[in-house]
């Protein structure tokens, strides 16, 4: 009976030593999900290498929890992003139990945070950050290339195209071309040539050669006027050829 009574005595002071105050659970009570370097970065607003310097715990009371706020104060070497102090407080629960930060003594440590928290965990005050057991903080290796948990570099604002290059050109100074000088010829003085004499000539009026008035007798009368025009002598030979032309044509005609 005394064995009994004792075991449950022993029974309840485990328990209220848990409720009062008594040692945490272990860490394996809070279940994460694993995720890389670089997921736990996108998923996180401040991202540094920081050594631990101090721990603010809750303080004692008759009633704690393990989600109870813990303050810890890093000293920041090196920020990898978000804006970030030199010395950073971070918040958590106060236990691994319910997810709170568990940290190694003075080694360097990569610490992922949040600007917000869940509502039923602590809520970071102005200038502070939350971080958990599952936000991915660890130890830091020796020689760890953290290249890729850099943001990549804003684009530069794109700077107007520097105008094209001038070239200068100096304009030789060009002397006036003399114009080619002008020699006047003289021609030689054309003396005027009288022009060639003329000879006037002298018309000479031709008296008009005299002409025998020809009688125009009838036909029946012709022969005997021929004769007689023959006879006479009239006018030589001229009158003798008119006569005969002048027969010669009446008998044309007839």
């Amino acid at each position: 009976m005394r064995t009994l009574a004792r075991s449950v005595l022993a029974v309840v002071a485990l328990a209220v030593a848990v409720v009062v105050g008594g040692p945490a659970p272990p860490a394996m009570a809070c279940s994460c999900v694993a995720s890389t370097d670089v997921e736990a970065a996108a998923a996180s607003d401040a991202v540094f290498v920081a050594t631990l310097v101090a721990v603010e715990l809750p303080p004692p009371a008759e009633i704690m929890s393990s989600d109870d706020p813990a303050t810890y104060t890093f000293a920041v070497t090196d920020v990898l992003k978000g804006d970030v102090a030199e010395r950073q407080e971070v918040v958590s629960e106060v236990s691994g139990a319910s997810c709170g930060l568990e940290l190694p003594g003075e080694d360097p440590l990569l610490v992922f945070a949040t600007a917000t928290s869940s509502p039923i965990s602590p809520q970071p005050g102005p200038g502070q950050y939350y971080a958990s057991l599952c936000g991915g903080t660890r130890p830091l290796q020796p020689g760890e290339d953290l290249a890729a948990l850099r943001p990549p570099p804003a684009p530069s604002p794109e700077e107007p195209a520097a105008p094209p290059a001038t070239t200068t050109t100096t304009l030789a100074t060009v002397e006036p071309v003399a114009p080619p000088s002008t020699t006047a010829v003289v021609a030689p003085p054309v003396e005027s040539v009288a022009p060639p004499p003329t000879t006037a000539t002298a018309l000479v009026p031709v008296e008009p050669a005299a002409t025998s008035p020809v009688a125009v007798v009838p036909e029946e009368n012709a022969d005997r006027t021929v004769a007689a025009v023959a006879a006479s002598g009239l006018a030589g030979g001229v009158g003798i050829l008119a006569a005969g032309a002048l027969v010669a044509t009446r008998r044309a005609a007839t």
